[in-house]
């Protein structure tokens, strides 16, 4: 049992060390926030691709009350810890994709789905594979 438990601190920690990562690079005054504006760019580098709605429904729940025109790390990284966990994990879920999301490989769900339960999560087909 404690095996299991190193085994998913050390999993939720390399998860951490690449949100981290993601988010530094556009932490262009290296305090611990970044432009609104680049959180799509930072969530598509982390393999999640949300549509317009489902990023707007993110930033909405990461966003302060008085929204800034910057997003807080230790309000991004639980919501991002959450998504790529169950992502890496695997876990099943019942929920689906909104209509008319285009989701071309993963994407994010919306954050305030009634049932708190991400969507299943798919790998983006190679574009040089043969279909």
């Amino acid at each position: 049992m404690s095996e299991d438990k190193e085994s998913a601190e050390a999993i939720v920690s390399e998860v951490h060390k690449k949100i981290r990562a993601a988010f530094d690079v556009f932490d262009h005054e290296l305090n611990k926030t970044v432009d609104v504006r680049e959180i799509g760019t930072i969530i598509r580098s982390l393999g999640c691709f949300p549509n317009e709605g489902e990023l707007h429904d993110v930033i909405a729940e990461i966003e302060e009350e008085e929204p800034t025109g910057y997003i807080r790390f230790e309000k991004f990284l639980p919501t991002m810890t959450k998504v790529l966990m169950e992502r890496n994990v695997g876990v099943p879920s019942p929920c689906t994709p909104s209509r008319g999301s285009q989701c071309h490989g993963t994407y994010l769900p919306s954050i305030t789905n009634p049932r708190g339960r991400l969507p299943e999560y798919r790998t983006p087909p190679s574009p040089l594979s043969p279909d």
